[in-house]
């Protein structure tokens, strides 16, 4: 309740990207909302920021379908979890349920330090509009990348996640859903190296079977695809990215009786 009313704030350095959250709970159902910042901010001094610098995005909840792990039955209950940034002009709420909106300031190189502040509007097609303030802080340095720092994500690629591979099941080429399954994979990197991320912990690599020299074959096609992603974005490729090995591990002692840390173990 503290919160309610309150002006959005920001604290961030030249370069940096950082985010506002705002919440919206309305008391009776809201028909095409919008949240803009109708104006650069302003600090005291006759310094400014773009106003086009704030990007103002809806996040979008979706319902998935959850899995009791001590059955194995799927589905069995459902939750409701927040899904993507979405950048929707406009948006209906219901009475009673609160919509979040992300306000992210890119912070352009060399601004100068300083106290900023922009309105930003809250309208609605069926309702009287209202305003909030956005205050920004830029502080007076600028943040140095560590050289021997890894910062990264425990990360699956995105068509594994239920909620987010509703497209999968559209009837769409093999090759449409590729493609945009590598685009979703893109823009979570992107956003990754944005916010200052060098790196991720790469999905499980399935165990293939084995050739007849009893070595054991992996499925990298998942990496390739991160190979490619990181090529195009010039990312991850300055720190180690890790392997979730620990599937690869009980695979091999599963499916081919190896005991675990034995000298064959080791080698297949």
């Amino acid at each position: 309740r503290e919160e309610i009313g309150k002006d959005l704030r920001i604290v961030a350095t030249p370069g940096e990207y950082e985010p506002a959250s705002l919440g919206i709970y309305p008391l009776k159902d809201l028909k095409g909302v919008k949240v803009t910042v109708t104006d650069d901010p302003k600090s005291k001094d006759g310094g400014s920021i773009s106003k086009e610098m704030v990007d103002v995005r809806v996040i979008r909840y979706r319902e998935r379908e959850v899995e009791i792990y001590s059955t194995g039955m799927f589905p069995m209950a459902c939750t409701v979890e927040p899904d993507a940034l979405m950048k929707w002009e406009r948006t209906d709420i219901p009475r009673g349920i609160t919509k979040q909106f992300l306000l992210t300031l890119h912070v352009p190189e060399g601004q100068p330090a300083g106290h900023y502040w922009a309105p930003v509007k809250i309208e609605a097609e069926n309702a009287s509009s209202c305003e909030v303030k956005l205050f920004v802080e830029i502080l007076p340095f600028t943040l140095r990348e560590d050289p021997e720092m890894a910062l990264g994500w425990f990360y699956y690629q995105p068509w594994t996640y239920y909620h987010r591979t509703h497209w999968v099941y559209r009837d769409i080429s093999k090759e449409k859903k590729a493609q945009e399954g590598y685009g979703y994979l893109k823009q979570d990197l992107e956003d990754m190296k944005r916010h200052g991320f060098n790196m991720v912990n790469f999905p499980e690599t399935h165990v293939l079977a084995p050739g007849k020299d009893g070595a054991v074959a992996l499925s990298l096609g998942y990496h390739e695809q991160f190979a490619r992603a990181f090529k195009e974005l010039g990312f991850g490729f300055d720190r180690r990215n890790f392997v979730l090995s620990i599937i690869i591990a009980e695979g091999i002692r599963k499916q081919y009786g190896y005991k675990e840390f034995t000298p064959d173990f080791v080698a297949k």
